[in-house]
């Protein structure tokens, strides 16, 4: 199945040869994964084979006509792939992952400008019926209720979970507004307008039943509710301390460099 690029094989290690190049059987550790049939495995291996003489004999051609050093690139790259490994290692040894509430609350209060909401969000709940479910008059009364008592909403969710073909009872959650039209198939054409004037839905299509309930809505521009942006704040505060690791890491190395002698400045002239 193993052809040689350049005459017969004769070391049964050696899959094939290209311009003086040998790709060895060794060289393919990990390209077949375990569990492939005979007949993707050969189909792999061959495909691989092929990509590796190709940019074997585009390599070599590159080489005889480009006649220019790339030492120096080769150099800068390894040093920087060093460097990059190395702090993330520092990173992996001292970053402290938790986040307190006050570290959250904080970051928010001191860059509120930095939260304006760029869509419209609501917090809601809601069940969707087959269209005859025996519960579906009783639950849409209870759900039109101003302030749903725990008992109606015991009955409610315990009927989502008999007859519901999908509900969400997470009161505590913002999403976004087109995210909620992807549960319940909201149809408009000016969401602020929807948002101020509904807090009932019932939606029926030819099979369907979807009862919803409108707990609470932000507008797009006004300022974002910190719970909404826990994760995105999570994840600066994490960067800078990511951050401060490594200039840390830096003065560290480098102030222990000078007391050992190891740095030396020379007088210099442009």
């Amino acid at each position: 199945m193993i052809f040689a690029a350049c005459g017969d094989r004769q070391d049964s290690d050696v899959l094939a040869e290209a311009c003086g190049h040998k790709l060895l059987r060794s060289d393919l550790d990990g390209v077949v994964t375990a569990g492939l049939s005979m007949e993707d495995s050969i189909a792999i291996t061959e495909n691989y084979i092929n990509q590796w003489i190709q940019q074997t004999v585009v390599l070599d051609q590159a080489q005889r006509e480009i006649n220019k050093s790339f030492e120096k690139e080769l150099e800068n790259y390894r040093s920087s792939l060093l460097t990059y490994e190395y702090e993330q290692l520092v990173i992996d040894r001292t970053l402290d992952t938790v986040v307190s509430n006050h570290e959250l609350t904080e970051y928010y209060n001191s860059h509120q400008d930095d939260f304006t909401l760029r869509t419209n969000i609501l917090k809601a709940i809601y069940v969707k019926f087959d269209k005859d479910a025996p519960t579906v008059k009783t639950v849409t009364k209870m759900m039109a209720s101003n302030d749903i008592s725990d008992k109606e909403m015991d009955y409610i969710q315990k009927a989502a979970m008999q007859y519901g073909r999908d509900y969400n009872f997470d009161a505590d959650t913002w999403i976004p507004f087109f995210k909620f039209q992807t549960m319940v198939p909201i149809t408009t054409y000016n969401e602020e307008l929807y948002l101020k004037n509904n807090r009932n839905v019932v939606i029926v299509d030819s099979s369907s039943v979807y009862i919803a309930k409108i707990l609470e809505y932000r507008l797009s521009e006004q300022l974002s509710p910190l719970s909404y942006e826990t994760e995105r704040i999570k994840n600066i505060i994490l960067n800078q301390r990511r951050i401060e690791i490594i200039k840390q890491m830096q003065r560290n190395l480098l102030t222990q460099a000078e007391k050992e002698g190891k740095i030396k400045k020379y007088k210099w002239t442009l």
